[in-house]
């Protein structure tokens, strides 16, 4: 504006701007639309006047929207929690859904599916976030529920689906499939499919977690390869330029500091619950690094399994564990910094769980709260959970207010 010229050109920058008719025309002249700035990358601010701003990692505004499911999982709907005031809009959506509820916030776009048993259709709705019970679009994907979701931008999204074997380019405002990544190469032996789950846009760079020996809920032997992949797809071309081997049923991936981090859970039969991370630079497995489960703060002689994780703008891990029993508690551990962590001395964990639950479900951070997603059969007793930097509960949100219990927390993190 006014004359100044910052030499852009669709080729060297993505732009962003709150003027949506201006965005609308940046767009139609070839940039792309700034969504996220990674560690070192340069970024312009131009405005016409003074203006305060503030900077957040993983904050893409005051709302989380989060997918709800009744005890029994026969209902579910989703809420929208607003972060400056603490307010909560429950049983947003107009239509009754089912008990498999995930949500997903990307720009300024809600994204609530109802995702129904293996081999069914799975619905989707697309809401802005200025209009939260009114769905701007929906339509259904054939095949599988979902599992893993990533956005690249508002005209091209890739989806994983259970028993599935191919990864879906889809247009997630829309619903059109634009083509497919084929999974097959990857099988084992004769298996029928490749267990695709969860998956991490970074950059230009798409990695999935691909469990190659699924045997149903039941794993094999722990002490014999399954034979797993985390695989990296180019986002430009989509193909798979490189299939990294590793153990017992990946999931989970974060990045932090250079690493992919991810955790090898394993099943309920052979839980595995150790986390292990991949260089980015050289997509390596770094083989000096592991973390394992912390113990039992209820029996010292038991060994907890990592059933989730979490890492923080400051590099501090927030883990969920429990001992594998069914019905027994939920402990959330704090790591102060995982890239200081040392497993044999334990360096950097505290030993005392911050916060102990009935079954939780989900962990998430985005906008300098850790949010825990603590599911009971009895409603007064099941939260979610929001725990600052300093690893102090400063807010819990009983399920009731929420609708029903809390299922998926839809931070920009495009996994469950």
């Amino acid at each position: 504006g006014n004359g100044t010229d910052f030499s852009l050109t669709p080729q060297n920058w993505a732009v962003w701007t709150k003027d949506e008719n201006l965005m609308n025309q940046l767009e139609s002249l070839g940039y792309q639309k700034l969504y996220k700035i990674y560690e070192g990358e340069s970024f312009v601010v131009y405005s016409t006047g003074n203006a305060n701003i503030n900077i957040s990692g993983y904050c893409p505004g005051n709302i989380l929207p989060i997918g709800t499911v009744s005890s029994d999982y026969k209902n579910g709907n989703y809420a929208v929690v607003n972060l400056n005031d603490w307010s909560v809009e429950k049983n947003l959506n107009p239509t009754p859904l089912g008990g498999d509820i995930r949500t997903y916030l990307f720009d300024d776009y809600i994204f609530v599916v109802d995702a129904p048993a293996a081999k069914n259709q799975s619905t989707w709705y697309v809401y802005k976030t200025d209009s939260l019970s009114a769905p701007i679009a929906n339509y259904n994907i054939n095949g599988a529920n979902p599992q893993g979701f990533a956005i690249k931008n508002l005209h091209k999204a890739y989806l994983t689906n259970f028993q599935g074997n191919e990864i879906i380019i889809f247009n997630p405002l829309t619903g059109e499939k634009e083509g497919s990544i084929d999974l097959t190469p990857y099988l084992y032996k004769g298996n029928n499919y490749i267990a695709a789950f969860n998956m991490l846009l970074y950059k230009d760079k798409l990695f999935v977690t691909a469990k190659r020996r699924y045997v149903g809920w039941s794993s094999s032997d722990p002490n014999i390869p399954d034979h797993s992949y985390i695989l990296v797809i180019d986002t430009n071309s989509d193909k798979v330029i490189k299939a990294i081997p590793v153990n017992y049923d990946p999931l989970d991936p974060q990045i932090y500091n250079g690493y992919l981090y991810f955790l090898s859970k394993g099943d309920y039969s052979s839980p595995i619950g150790k986390i292990y991370r991949i260089n980015i630079s050289n997509l390596e497995l770094d083989n000096s690094f592991i973390i394992t489960s912390p113990k039992n703060p209820d029996n010292e002689s038991q060994t907890d399994y990592i059933k989730n994780f979490v890492i923080t703008n400051e590099g501090e891990m927030f883990i969920v564990a429990n001992n594998g029993v069914w019905g027994a508690p939920y402990h959330v551990f704090r790591i102060l910094n995982v890239t200081t962590y040392n497993d044999s001395t334990k360096t950097g964990l505290i030993p005392t769980p911050i916060y102990t639950g009935s079954y939780i479900r989900d962990i998430a951070y985005t906008c300098n709260y850790v949010i825990v997603a603590d599911r009971n059969k009895d409603d007064t007793k099941s939260y979610l959970v929001f725990i600052n930097k300093d690893g102090k509960i400063v807010k819990k949100i009983q399920a009731q207010d929420l609708g029903y219990e809390p299922f998926m927390i839809g931070t920009n993190y495009f996994y469950f």
